[in-house]
């Protein structure tokens, strides 16, 4: 059976406007009636209007407004629009017709209501098997209202035809990534089997040509297109299915669609930074981010150095690991290596291999160091009383400690104190700490005190306190 659909697709073959003889009123008296006038011609058949009969008595009023027969039309659209006079409140219906050859069919029907004061209330209904459309009014009263009827006729579409109901889409794809796919989807009322050839614009002024499977097409023949070869230069091409049947209906053809091919790229998003660490302590670590728009690609990593006389690899050893990763990561922080510049060099895995090269970052390496803030001081103590000294110091390194040794000069050069007897007569305690304590100072005078301070690093940087002198009465 014809659809709705195929019955629209041919021209009008006659069109009427309907209008009433002016206005009428209907309500509870059953002689109230309104006559629509108007009749056109198709196919040497007079399609006419029939006049209006009311149903009464009582508040119901049907009004035949348009009558139709198998013979008469194939498809009709009809717009029926009442106004009530007295408000200016208008209701509209249209409905969309078709006729399988011996009853018509209602396809559509929709009412748009503008302020209808609710007094009348106007439906409409296709009577397929009397074929007619009537217009019933339902009125609490008296109601002042004009019909008016504007019908189409659409002769059958009897030649056989293809249908296209799926259209192939605009497709955006990476070269060499994930293929460029275009699809169809089609019928035909002929009874034959369907057959498809895809055909190809390249802009260059010579039109669509067929397209054939090979390195960069697939499916020529079929509903759905491939390109398995999505190069560059196939950006912008456009892409349409002719459709043939091997019935009588005439060939169809699609819609175009338009194949966009972006180069394929590698992007950096965060570049390394510049970094400083102190010799022999934490490891120097510099990272890259990358991306790329190639869903099917996997990134690679080559972190190279300059150390002066241009980029080279960098390979993992002692000195360096993650060389291959988005991670570099120095492990001997030597002096050496002050200065030096890293890149990374992030490269797609797929066949078409964009490359993109981070911003170069600099390695500072400080060398380690201990500083002395706060000597020890020169103190004057009465024999018999304890005295204290102490050092104040810090180390840049971040993962080191520092160690303390006390020493002592009684006038023959400096030696090493040690927990216990002064030989003065007092005692040493915390000679290896940061605070010497003397608890009794006699014997004493004139004697120095420094201390030797070092990282317990590999490196292990060391400094010495000034000496400050003890003098005892």
């Amino acid at each position: 059976m014809a659809t709705q659909d195929q019955y629209l697709r041919q021209d009008v073959v006659a069109q009427q406007d309907f209008e009433v003889l002016g206005s009428t009123q209907l309500g509870n008296d059953p002689s109230d009636t309104t006559t629509v006038v108007g009749s056109m011609v198709v196919g040497g058949t007079t399609v006419q209007p029939v006049a209006a009969a009311n149903y009464g008595p009582g508040p119901l009023t049907n009004e035949v407004i348009f009558s139709f027969t198998a013979a008469t039309y194939d498809a009709a659209q009809v717009t029926v629009t009442v106004v009530d006079d007295a408000n200016a409140d208008i209701y509209a219906a249209s409905f969309t017709i078709a006729h399988d050859g011996t009853t018509p069919i209602l396809s559509t029907a929709f009412g748009e209501v503008d302020n209808w004061d609710g007094s009348a209330n106007p439906t409409f209904n296709v009577n397929n098997n009397a074929g007619t459309i009537e217009l019933r009014l339902t009125t609490a009263g008296a109601e002042t209202v004009s019909v008016a009827v504007d019908a189409k006729l659409f002769a059958a579409q009897t030649s056989p035809f293809i249908t296209i109901s799926g259209q192939p889409a605009n497709d955006t794809v990476v070269e060499g990534d994930v293929p460029g796919v275009f699809t169809v989807t089609a019928s035909t009322n002929d009874g034959g089997t369907l057959s498809y050839q895809w055909q190809v614009d390249d802009g260059l002024g010579g039109g669509f040509v067929n397209a054939t499977d090979g390195a960069t097409y697939a499916g020529a023949t079929t509903t759905t297109l491939t390109i398995t070869t999505t190069d560059t230069s196939l950006n912008g091409y456009d892409y349409q299915c002719v459709v043939s049947s091997t019935g009588a209906a005439a060939d169809a053809t699609s819609n175009t669609a338009t194949l966009t091919v972006n180069a394929a790229a590698v992007t950096i998003s965060a570049d390394p930074s510049n970094t400083t660490v102190v010799e022999g302590d934490a490891d120097a670590v510099f990272s890259v981010t990358a991306s790329t728009n190639e869903t099917l690609a996997s990134l690679t990593y080559q972190w190279e150095v300059d150390s002066g006389g241009g980029y080279a690899n960098v390979t993992d050893d002692a000195t360096y690991s993650g060389a291959t990763t988005d991670t570099l990561t120095i492990t001997t922080t030597d002096t050496s290596l002050t200065t030096y510049q890293y890149r990374c060099v992030v490269t797609s895995d797929s066949t078409i291999a964009p490359t993109a090269t981070s911003a170069a970052a600099t390695l500072t390496v400080s060398a380690a160091a201990v500083t002395i803030s706060a000597d020890p001081a020169n103190a004057t103590v009465a024999g018999g009383n304890p005295h204290t000294f102490t050092v104040t110091a810090s180390t840049n390194e971040t993962l080191a400690s520092l160690t303390y040794q006390w020493e002592v000069d009684s006038g023959g050069g400096f030696g090493n104190v040690t927990d216990g007897a002064t030989g003065g007569g007092g005692n040493y305690s915390g000679a290896t700490t940061d605070s010497l304590v003397i608890d009794d100072v006699v014997g004493l005078d004139t004697y120095q005190y420094r201390c030797v301070v070092t990282s317990d690093s590999a490196i292990a940087p060391t400094a010495t306190s000034a000496a400050a002198t003890l003098t005892v009465t």
